[in-house]
């Protein structure tokens, strides 16, 4: 993407050597406009595409072309937001860059070689939720399985790049694939657990994802996401930031 690199499944963004956090609404509304290779896209696109059509404020998409918008100067990232009137918003190159108009990137989670659990910069004195994220079943078929683990890394990376949230690692968690889920929260001592499916039908691809009280057993939130096998960046991020989401309005902290 001009001269950064996106890697949506981490939530960073990297140019001239440079890294930055960023917000995961920020990702996907960066991936969308990326992927419009110079289109534009309409307020409805965005909300349809990176809100899960689920209808927003102009203050909220606001927020996030201005912070895009500030990144990519902060950046000197060679591309900027272009806003045109009464249409949308498209995003154009400021520079000579490569041929290739796109560079995103995809990064696997990592976790400390102890196993132990990953910290996301979190203040010493907040009392953190420690989360379990185990393996998605992929129904035996290779292409979900492959997808599944990918989903399944993408949430465990936003989680441990969240300031609120402790996450078991991944050599631990993993290891629970398909077993109780309160067994899995009482071996590993989580307070919570994310699970979930991924099935694949030619080009559509099905995600359903589950936030489990790993105390009580009791499933505090579930959702299903569809999206095209052909992009599975934009699927996993989508299902990673709905899952935070989750884990912050079910723990109750902002």
């Amino acid at each position: 993407m001009g001269d950064m690199t996106l890697r949506p499944s981490l939530c960073e963004a990297e140019a001239h050597g440079d890294a930055q956090h960023i917000e995961p609404r920020v990702a996907l509304v960066l991936v969308a406009l990326a992927k419009a290779e110079g289109s534009v896209l309409s307020r409805d696109d965005l909300i349809a595409r990176c809100w899960d059509g689920v209808i927003v404020g102009d203050d909220a998409i606001n927020r996030i072309i201005g912070k895009i918008r500030r990144l990519a100067e902060g950046f000197e990232a060679g591309f900027a937001i272009e806003t045109v009137p009464r249409v949308g918003y498209r995003l154009v190159r400021t520079k000579a860059m490569s041929p290739a108009p796109v560079r995103v990137t995809e990064a696997k989670s990592w976790a400390p070689a102890d196993g132990a659990y990953w910290r996301a910069e979190a203040a010493e004195e907040s009392v953190d939720p420690l989360v379990a994220v185990l393996a998605f079943d992929g129904t035996g078929d290779p292409a979900a399985a492959s997808l599944a683990e990918g989903v399944s890394d993408c949430i465990l990376s936003m989680l441990a790049r969240d300031s609120g949230t402790a996450v078991v690692g991944r050599p631990d968690s993993f290891r629970f694939r398909g077993t109780s889920k309160s067994h899995a929260a009482r071996s590993l001592g989580a307070s919570h657990v994310v699970d979930g499916a991924v099935s694949v039908c030619g080009d559509d691809v099905r995600v359903t994802a589950f936030l489990i009280d790993g105390n009580a057993g009791v499933t505090l939130w579930s959702e299903q996401f569809r999206g095209s096998a052909a992009d599975p960046f934009t699927l996993q991020a989508r299902s990673a930031l709905r899952v935070t989401e989750a884990l912050r309005r079910n723990h109750g902290y902002a």
